[in-house]
């Protein structure tokens, strides 16, 4: 594959703005490289009804997983001459790189309040509950073995999820803090369930929800209620809650919690750098976009303090 010529050291503010996002998303498509081997074994320790549907996951998921690594290796390829002109950059002006600090935030200052009553269970729906949660807990048990102390301690905290239990673990989330969760319907698509997690301001974001029959949950993508295009930080939100919930996506109150936990984005601080905003490079910034249960609560963390 032949490497694209060097641009000119002289960039006007266009291109200097273009090579900012293929940059991020240089950056975006990396750090989603992390889950590649988690993605890829997840079916050795998973419950399927066949070996069929087991092959059929695992070949998915290992074709997926090859694409993202082909399609990342492409793009850091034709991004050579960004990175070497950022190299030569800070050579020439390596104390002149810009910081922002928190007073240079801007957040929102739109209030929202959303009020729902959480549904319950189905009257009938108790003894399969219990049939399916014994069933659940049978096989499971020889996946116990093996387990470091935080993951006994993560799926202790957060079950997994069976079909009748669905509208009930939304409906626990739905209100909560003036968190509005809105079904959304898919047509064509009898195998998926689907939801808009909306975060009231000043976050403002909508997180899209997925459950697939099989009982995996997955986040399908973060924007601003407002519309518009993709901030660096939801695109980072976006690509932290996608690795965060395959942690443990069998738990619809895992992957719903972890998503909620996104309303202190702008006030709580790093569990690890105890900061809110970090200067990122080319004059970005960098807010604590990770999300990490532990068994006092949910904690914030930048993604280089991971």
């Amino acid at each position: 594959m032949a490497t694209p010529a060097p641009q000119s050291d002289d960039w006007d503010e266009s291109q200097l703005l273009d090579n900012l996002r293929k940059l991020d998303e240089l950056h975006r498509r990396l750090i989603n490289l992390r889950t590649v081997i988690p993605t890829i074994l997840y079916p050795l320790h998973a419950q399927y009804s066949t070996p069929t549907d087991l092959f059929h996951d695992f070949a998915s998921r290992a074709a997926s997983c090859s694409d993202d690594i082909a399609k990342f290796t492409t793009m850091y390829v034709h991004s050579s001459s960004i990175l070497s002109h950022a190299e030569r950059s800070r050579e020439r002006n390596r104390d002149g790189i810009p910081r922002l600090k928190g007073k240079d935030m801007f957040l929102p200052d739109e209030e929202v309040a959303v009020a729902a009553v959480p549904p319950s269970l189905p009257p009938n729906a108790n003894e399969e509950v219990k049939k399916e949660k014994e069933k659940v807990a049978g096989e499971s048990e020889k996946q116990h073995q093996g387990l470091t102390l935080y993951e006994k301690q993560l799926r202790a905290s957060f079950p997994e999820t069976v079909e009748v239990e669905v509208e009930s673990v939304v409906g626990e989330v739905r209100g909560r803090d003036g968190v509005e969760i809105v079904d959304v319907a898919l047509s064509g698509k009898v195998d998926v369930r689907a939801w808009v997690v909306r975060l009231p301001q000043p976050v403002g974001l909508e997180v899209r929800v997925e459950r697939e029959t099989g009982g995996r949950w997955s986040v399908a993508g973060v924007r601003s209620v407002r519309g518009g295009e993709q901030s660096p930080t939801q695109v980072a939100i976006a690509g932290a809650l996608e690795r965060g919930v395959k942690v443990l996506e069998s738990s619809g109150k895992f992957v719903l919690e972890m998503v909620t936990a996104y309303r202190t984005l702008y006030t709580e601080k790093c569990a690890k750098c105890g900061k809110i905003v970090k200067g990122g490079g080319a004059g970005t910034v960098n807010m604590p976009v990770v999300r990490k249960w532990e068994m006092e609560g949910w904690k914030a963390l930048h993604e280089d303090c991971v």
